[in-house]
């Protein structure tokens, strides 16, 4: 019943056929942290597993011991992957909406290296699990209320071994300035770092705490659309930041 549901639930047909993408960008995380990148859309995050401990969030600040079952109620790392791929569409959506429309619309493309994440992205309801549903869902959500006929977003597998940059930025133990994953990767140097708004990691601590609705999953989604995009000082770059946060 909405006056925007033709523009919501229609493409146009460049939207609809294959094309070279406009953008690449790639993500990885651990059991440390989470980071991404952009080359086209020019930026970079990171965030560490004990700065979101520190929000209230469920999950280990190192990796695991092997065999060993994870402890309840934390975060599985395919989880954490998932959010990592949320985080960089939302950060890719927003950098887009600054930008003029290119003929026959964005192309966006997200590389991962965890299958599982790839499955979600494009399965919104192919498992029982609640905390997945709900963050798939979400960016289901994401996809068509952000900014409808706009752009459209393609994925693929990545092997680990090929995704050395974005395994700095999520390995703060490793890696733990920005220099120091830069100097690993030269790629990342001249990219813009960004912060991650707290009402996004929020948002996210929320999808994977309770169960919502479709309502209430519009609802929030949109408010995202309005956050800010705030990048990292030169001060606090050229003092070796950790994170994003």
């Amino acid at each position: 019943l909405s006056p925007a549901a033709d523009t919501i639930w229609s493409r146009p047909i460049g939207l609809l056929i294959p094309r070279t993408p406009h953008m690449t960008s790639l993500t990885d995380a651990s059991y440390e942290g989470l980071g991404g990148w952009c080359t086209a859309f020019d930026f970079k995050w990171r965030i560490s597993s004990s700065d979101l401990a520190s929000l209230g969030w469920p999950v280990l600040t190192a990796e695991p011991e092997r065999y060993k079952p994870l402890p309840q109620g934390m975060l599985h790392i395919n989880v954490l992957e998932f959010i990592a791929v949320f985080i960089n569409t939302w950060l890719s959506i927003r950098i887009l909406l600054t930008r003029d429309l290119p003929p026959g619309g964005w192309v966006l493309r997200f590389l991962a290296d965890n299958t599982s994440t790839l499955g979600w992205m494009a399965h919104a309801s192919r498992t029982r699990r609640a905390v997945i549903q709900n963050l798939a869902r979400a960016y289901a959500a994401l996809l068509t209320f952000a900014a409808p006929s706009t752009f459209t977003v393609i994925s693929a597998h990545l092997p680990g071994l090929d995704n050395v940059a974005a395994d700095a930025l999520f390995r703060p133990d490793q890696f733990p300035t920005w220099s120091s994953a830069t100097k690993l990767c030269p790629e990342l140097t001249t990219l813009t770092a960004y912060r991650i708004p707290s009402e996004l990691l929020s948002h996210l601590l929320w999808l994977v705490s309770s169960p919502q609705t479709g309502e209430q999953l519009e609802r929030t989604t949109l408010k995202l659309l309005s956050l800010e995009l705030t990048t990292l000082s030169p001060g606090a770059l050229a003092g070796d930041s950790q994170t994003s946060l």
